[in-house]
């Protein structure tokens, strides 16, 4: 449930106080939930956005009448995509090299 808050899946990581904000951004819970926001077709040339007429699916899945385009903003992620990559990558290494050395044949 702690990834989930500090991913950006439950409360945006852009509502959260500055240092909880660049804690989580470090996170990979919030590259992903980054990623996926994206791919959803939160920014344009989302998997999904362009399929609804580059509508966020948030706002598709509403509708106007509910409020949905006021909605595009308040889901907005704090990192980039390139940002979310890199997360991803750098903890790829981390992870890879943690399990090299601790990894032992018994």
């Amino acid at each position: 449930i702690l990834l989930l808050l500090l991913g950006g899946v439950i409360v945006p990581v852009t509502k959260l106080p500055q240092g909880l904000a660049d804690l989580a951004n470090a996170l990979p819970a919030a590259a992903l939930s980054t990623l996926l926001h994206h791919a959803l077709g939160g920014a344009p040339g989302g998997a999904l956005g362009g399929a609804l007429g580059g509508q966020p699916v948030q706002a598709a899945l509403r509708g106007a009448a509910h409020g949905g385009a006021a909605l595009r903003g308040a889901v907005s992620p704090a990192l980039s995509q390139a940002g979310a990559w890199t997360v991803l990558a750098i903890w790829a290494v981390i992870a890879t090299a943690a399990a090299a050395l601790t990894f032992r044949w018994e």
